[in-house]
């Protein structure tokens, strides 16, 4: 689809939007009735930016999440990684639409629908647990558990992963990270596998981890970028560059007044779904940060070109003279003797890092880490290792590197 024909397909599908929003819920009738619904029809994305931004906390408070329809719409939840999980209401022709261009993006790299996944994610515990697994075998998948990855867990998923035969792994990229580090260490291959692409989602990947995976597992990664409420927003096509997911969303780019910044300048990433008949999240906040790329995709795709930049908006260190620091800064500093990390930050002059370390790990590494960071994020902060044997996933199965709880 040329660019011309997605911004018309685009403005097409955002007005019938409005006109279901209107009809469907009370919600959007009286914000579309406060700003001039009828000024809408002209079939323009101009408008977009007259209606106010969606967050989790305007869903709970004015509780539109619930519905009136009881054919054809599903309960689903949001993993709470970020502390606010959120129950919310989709209807199955949008989420027929989600996953349709997972599949489409997928399709970029020769995965079919029903070709079979090794997939690391949690896994629910009681009757959830059982539906879990009931789905994993409709689905044709198998999956190793981001609760449970002792040694002896991931061997028998190994053992799996031989007779199933998996085309592509699928999950958290920290978690396939733990395990190609454990077949590199038990000195196990997958060479009888055809596996063919690693797609990690739900986390942030540094690009040295990113590296790692593909060179322990020999094959290419492609990162996912959505969320549970509206689905996938961005993939990576097989030149490495994410893709936006048009024919389904509409992503803007604003600067901290709400307004729209011009391509290559970094924003908040706000979306709106354009196929949902119940409640459709339109300009929903997301809390990430990113920016369009300036130049097109040697793959030949005119879909908007998506860098994401950053993570949460809590996903910044806060220094005493009130500077921001992204967190990646602990990625890039902390590698010598440490397998996994997690920094939390309570106050502006204080920071926690527990770490779990292997031999190469010693007071001298450790004073030099407290060093590069004190000169990397500010010498006036604090900050104190601790070592500990394991580091807890979130309830979803997520690893967050970094947790901010400064007020």
């Amino acid at each position: 689809m040329r660019q011309s024909e997605l911004i018309l397909y685009q403005q097409n599908k955002f007005n019938k939007l409005l006109i279901t929003a209107y009809n469907n819920n009370n919600y959007y009738k009286t914000i579309l009735t406060q700003i001039g619904f009828n000024e809408l029809f002209d079939n323009s994305l101009s408008h977009i930016d007259k209606i106010p931004f969606l967050t989790k906390q305007i869903v709970r408070e004015q509780g539109i999440c619930k519905h009136n329809l009881w054919f054809g719409v599903d309960q689903r939840t949001t993993s709470g990684s970020t502390g606010m999980p959120l129950t919310f209401f989709k209807d199955r022709l949008a989420t027929a639409y989600m996953e349709a261009v997972q599949n489409h993006a997928y399709s970029w790299h020769a995965i079919d629908v029903g070709d079979p996944q090794g997939r690391f994610w949690g896994l629910p515990t009681g009757k959830k647990q059982l539906i879990a697994k009931f789905k994993d075998l409709l689905k044709n998948r198998v999956r190793l558990s981001a609760f449970d990855t002792t040694d002896d867990s991931m061997f028998d998923f190994y053992k799996q992963l031989l007779k199933f035969s998996p085309r592509y792994f699928y999950g958290y990229p920290s978690l396939i990270l733990e395990f190609a580090r454990f077949l590199r260490r038990e000195k196990l291959s997958l060479e009888s596998v055809p596996l063919r692409l690693i797609i990690g989602t739900g986390e942030l990947l540094y690009q040295r981890e990113k590296d790692e995976l593909q060179n322990l597992l020999s094959v290419k990664y492609a990162g996912e970028y959505g969320c549970s409420e509206i689905g996938v927003i961005g993939f990576d096509c097989p030149q490495g560059k994410m893709h936006v997911m048009s024919s389904n969303v509409i992503v803007e780019i604003v600067d901290a007044s709400g307004n729209p910044v011009p391509a290559g300048v970094e924003g908040d990433i706000v979306v709106t779904e354009l196929h949902a008949r119940h409640f459709p999240f339109i300009r929903y906040c997301l809390g990430d940060r990113g920016k369009f790329d300036i130049e097109s995709c040697s793959c030949g795709r005119s879909l908007p070109i998506l860098n994401i930049s950053g993570g949460r908006k809590d996903d910044y260190i806060l220094t005493p003279d009130g500077r921001k620091v992204y967190d990646a800064i602990l990625a890039y500093t902390l590698k010598k003797g440490i397998v996994k990390f997690q920094a939390t930050q309570d106050g502006y002059n204080h920071l926690t890092v527990s770490v779990v370390v292997d031999s190469l790990y010693n007071d001298e590494v450790e004073l030099q880490y407290i060093a590069e960071l004190k000169n990397k994020i500010s010498n006036d902060i604090n900050i104190d290792f601790i070592k500990v044997a394991d580091i807890e996933r979130e309830p979803s199965g997520k690893l967050r590197y970094f947790k901010q709880t400064v007020n």
